[in-house]
Formats: structure tokens, sequence, C-alpha cells
């Protein structure tokens, strides 16, 4: 598990150096807003691997997983199913959530279809983001808080040390060092499944491996 979303606020504010809370410069609902979207950056850039199962009928070649929560787009679809090594199908995602497989169809069965699909990470009471990669969340989250600011700030009087030119340097280096972060998650893939299936070039009127 990773922190919580009242532990990342904690270490973005101390990441802003914001920690008087008699006069904070960025509301904790900003803030909150920054680590959410932070989250969401990072989603797409190594998402979370969840699965729902699927009843196949011996005719059916498509399946919806559409009102799946956090659903970005479908990693995989399992066939049969718990088999000591998986047995990935081959599938065209016609819709965000709804495959159609490129062989024959899943027999009849209950639960004997399951659909692997990327989610978007979530941030709340706990948190689905790998804690060794919080520091991400963090520099997204400041770029994006030192950004504004600087925005905000670039037309009025300003009465603290930080200039809008300040800001947005700061704003670029944690950018920066979150991007190169990001490069290096991406690689991973979908967090949370080692085993990525390898698909061989196929014939897909007949479904057969070339």
């Amino acid at each position: 598990m990773g922190a919580t979303a009242a532990n990342l606020l904690t270490q973005l504010r101390d990441a802003l150096m914001d920690t008087d809370a008699a006069a904070y410069y960025w509301t904790d609902t900003l803030l909150n807003d920054y680590v959410q979207r932070a989250a969401s950056e990072y989603s797409r850039a190594s998402p979370q691997l969840l699965s729902t199962t699927k009843n196949g009928d011996g005719t059916t070649r498509r399946f919806d997983c559409s009102a799946a929560t956090g659903l970005l787009f479908v990693y995989a679809v399992e066939y049969p199913i718990d088999e000591e090594e998986p047995v990935w199908l081959a599938f065209q995602e016609e819709a965000p959530g709804t495959v159609r497989v490129l062989t024959a169809p899943p027999a009849a069965g209950t639960n004997n279809v399951k659909i692997w699909y990327a989610a978007m990470h979530t941030i709340s009471t706990s948190s689905t983001i790998p804690p060794d990669d919080d520091p991400i969340i963090i520099l997204i989250a400041a770029a994006l808080a030192q950004n504004a600011a600087a925005r905000w700030s670039s037309a009025r009087l300003n009465a603290s040390g930080w200039t809008p030119r300040q800001l947005r340097e700061l704003a670029d280096e944690n950018r920066a060092r979150a991007d190169r972060l990001l490069d290096q998650v991406q690689l991973r893939g979908p967090h949370g499944h080692s085993r990525m299936p390898v698909w061989p070039l196929q014939d897909t009127e007949r479904g057969v491996g070339s």
C-alpha cells in the first residue's frame, strides 16, 4: 500500500516549503487536486492491472467490461484461465472496454474468460501507487502548484520572497525530474503483472498464427 492522501499532502507541503499552518500559501483543496492530477498522469505511464471475468457461451466473441471503474484500456484476454502458464487470446478493442477475440469463441462456462485491463490508480485512505513511486507524485504535484502560483502572481505585487520567475524555474526543475522518472516506470508496463503476453502475427479472419 502506498501513502494516504493525507500523507501525500504533508509530503507535498514539505516539498513546497509551505508548512506554516497559520499562513498557508496553497489551500488543502488545491494541493489535493494537484495530487489527484499527478496520480492520473502517473496512471497513464504505469497503470494498475486489474481483471474481471466473463461468461463464455460457445458463440460469443465480444465481451464488454467498459463499466469497470477507472478503465483505461484492455490489456489482455485470458482463456482458458488459471493455467500454470497463462493462455492469451488475440483480440481487438473495438471501443474502450469492449473486445472481440480473434480466435474461436470461448466455450460455454461461468466466469471462464478473464479480461485484464489497465486502470487508473487511486489515492484516498490508501493508495494503489507503489510506495517507491510516491516521489513522482510529489514532483508532478509540486510543479503544478508552482506553475499555477507563478501565473497568479505574475501580475500582482508579491509580498513573499518568491517571484513568478523563481516559481517557474522550480516548476521546470520538478517537471524535468518527474519526466525522467516517468520514463523509467513506463518501461515496467502495467503495475501488478510481470508476464506480458507476446502476440504472434495473426490471420484475423481465420484466427490462425502465420
